[in-house]
């Protein structure tokens, strides 16, 4: 059973320069009902996506926000192990095979990928490996969860 969902932020919350219309609506519906991280790869500048993240109003959602130059499996692990949960009760939920996904997989998380947008020719390959899910953005989270 589901308990908590670790999201991306580009491509899955917010699109280069825009909240999804969705994201708050689905935010309010999904934390009442799970714990909520997310992660977020920021090149070249930190402090500007914290204060984005911040001026959206979206903090009160998450448990934990974490904004890093780069993404890392340990990242992931550090919050599964904060929340006391084990991976197999953790959704993660982004746009990249390359990034979420393929840590998602190696940690034994459930993983759903967001197959519109962008990134939406990065097939999963042996590497990453394939998603437990596939949605085409997070509006489709109520029904799957």
């Amino acid at each position: 059973m589901i308990k908590a969902i670790i999201f991306d932020w580009n491509g899955t919350l917010y699109n280069r320069d825009v909240i999804f219309p969705f994201t708050k609506e689905i935010l309010d519906y999904l934390s009442s009902k799970y714990k909520l991280i997310l992660i977020s790869k920021a090149k070249p500048n930190v402090e500007e996506r914290k204060n984005l993240i911040k001026s959206l109003d979206l903090e009160e959602y998450f448990e934990n926000i974490i904004v890093k130059p780069d993404k890392f499996a340990e990242d992931y692990a550090d919050c599964i192990k904060s929340l006391n949960l084990k991976p197999e009760e953790v959704a993660i939920v982004d746009d990249r095979t390359v990034m979420g996904i393929k840590i998602g997989n190696r940690l034994g998380c459930r993983t759903i990928w967001i197959t519109e947008g962008k990134f939406s020719n990065e097939l999963a390959n042996e590497e990453t490996g394939q998603p437990d899910d596939k949605i085409r953005s997070i509006k489709e989270l109520k029904e799957l969860l």
